[in-house]
């Protein structure tokens, strides 16, 4: 693009240019090399595109400052993507959904999609992660009321529950408390603090444990009529002193749960994995051997 090339549209989008995810309300909001499969976002529910990861001073008006388009009309997902060949376009009904797992690690965001023909990933700077949870709730299946009937929600746990969490986690515990606000359905299944975990056998693990101790981090399990909600660190089990700065949070439609499995951690006998199988998709989860949150789980398979 050559400089006579620049129009106000292009100097209006350099101008308002950052790190944020922004809204599409108008053809002229639309990144221009979007332009020819976007149609126009004014009739869609909602229309967001998530800038390059590039710096400010990096960017300049006529540039290509967004890497992707999404588009929420006609109960479908629409993603266009920014590529070397031009832009690819790929469609979801939302009816395929069975699961989200978004997550941020400081500025680090991702959000990953899973659908019944396989997973698209979407990542993200987490200064935008309120816009991630607006896509989100635009996505997710409508939520009934809770009903009694439901014998696998029938035993919560107590609300003390959060206080294994630790001083290190309560922020999980509060992040569950702000979500239990808006969607006063949702019930508290199990919730357990970080530990360290036991060094596998042998002189050579014993040793590097000491100085880089793994460690189970903690969790919240809850559910909805619908869903099944875990709260959680991205990486699950770690290992090293590194601080823990990020946060996730998976849910998964409960209808299209396949099964539940349970197995022992291949290192960590204090530790069971726990593989959600959805449509098209498995997630796993990582909790202590025994726990509620391992019973929870299991039970909603």
């Amino acid at each position: 693009m050559t400089i006579t090339d620049i129009d106000q549209t292009d100097i209006e989008e350099y101008n308002a240019f950052g790190p944020w995810i922004a809204d599409v309300a108008s053809v002229d909001q639309v990144p221009r090399v979007f332009r020819r499969l976007a149609g126009d976002p004014a009739d869609a529910t909602l229309a967001l595109k998530i800038p390059r990861d590039i710096a400010r001073r990096d960017a300049r008006p006529g540039m290509d400052l967004f890497d992707r388009l999404l588009l929420v009309r006609d109960d479908t997902l629409t993603v266009l993507t920014r590529s070397a060949q031009g832009v690819d376009e790929e469609t979801i009904p939302l009816g395929e959904i069975s699961a989200f797992e978004d997550s941020v690690d400081l500025l680090d965001g991702r959000l990953v999609i899973h659908a019944s023909d396989g997973t698209m990933s979407v990542p993200y700077n987490g200064s935008s992660r309120a816009q991630m949870h607006r896509l989100i709730d635009v996505l997710r299946p409508p939520r009934p009321e809770l009903s009694v009937a439901d014998d696998r929600l029938a035993a919560p746990a107590r609300i003390d529950a959060l206080t294994e969490l630790g001083q290190a986690d309560v922020g999980l515990g509060a992040d569950f408390r702000e979500l239990q606000r808006r969607e006063p359905g949702s019930v508290l299944l199990a919730a357990h603090g970080r530990r360290i975990l036991a060094p596998p056998p042998g002189p050579i693990a014993a040793l590097t444990h000491r100085f880089r101790p793994a460690t189970l981090h903690a969790a919240v399990v809850y559910a909805t009529p619908s869903e099944l909600h875990v709260l959680h660190r991205r990486v699950q089990l770690a290992r090293g002193g590194k601080p823990t700065l990020s946060s996730a949070h998976t849910i998964v439609v409960r209808s299209a749960i396949r099964s539940v499995s349970v197995h022992p951690h291949p290192e960590y006998p204090e530790v069971s994995a726990v593989t959600v199988a959805v449509a098209g998709s498995r997630i796993e989860l990582l909790v202590p051997h025994g726990s509620t949150a391992e019973q929870a789980l299991e039970r909603l398979g």
